[in-house]
């Protein structure tokens, strides 16, 4: 692999990591949806429905609810596994890292406040300390194979448009 590419999975698996740390109270959020979901005791209207062989009708209660649950019980799993290794990142880091990640990506704060509330002597700081963070985060979560996919489907699509650009 050539320089180039050894750029491209950095940057893809640095932009893969801070959306990874973004979209963490979002998942956590649909965690809690998707148990309601499951859990939600008119989900026995679906024990033993059958779509038949037209594949039910859109317009079906049974048929809507019974998507929705076969959405929720696919889709739970992966969800349980990106924030459970996002949270072992974020406990694993040093005492500032985690309270600036916890700032920017949990809580939603400005950098301002960040660097503030941290005491940093500056937007620079702030910068480095956030990229420090981000890359140690990113070291976690590289021991996860789904990431990985994320991250080569990302370096895909930065080296298609590097290669548009070049073209035009």
């Amino acid at each position: 692999m050539n320089t180039s590419n050894n750029e491209l999975l950095a940057n893809a698996s640095f932009s893969t990591a801070e959306r990874w740390l973004y979209n963490f109270t979002k998942w956590a959020a649909e965690i809690v949806v998707l148990r309601a979901n499951l859990e939600d005791p008119a989900a026995n209207i679906t024990t033993g429905y059958s779509a038949g062989a037209s594949g039910g009708e859109p317009g079906d209660k049974t048929f809507n609810r019974t998507k929705d649950l076969l959405h929720a019980e696919a889709a739970l799993p992966e969800l349980l596994r990106k924030t459970k290794v996002i949270s072992a990142a974020i406990n694993s880091l040093g005492y500032q890292h985690k309270q600036l990640v916890i700032l920017k990506f949990i809580k939603r704060r400005n950098n301002q406040f960040i660097w503030e509330h941290l005491q940093f002597t500056g937007e620079s700081e702030f910068y480095r300390k956030r990229r420090d963070a981000i890359d140690q985060v990113r070291e976690i979560l590289s021991k996860d194979t789904h990431f990985w996919t994320e991250v080569e489907e990302k370096a895909a699509k930065l080296s298609n448009n590097k290669q548009a650009g070049e073209t035009a």
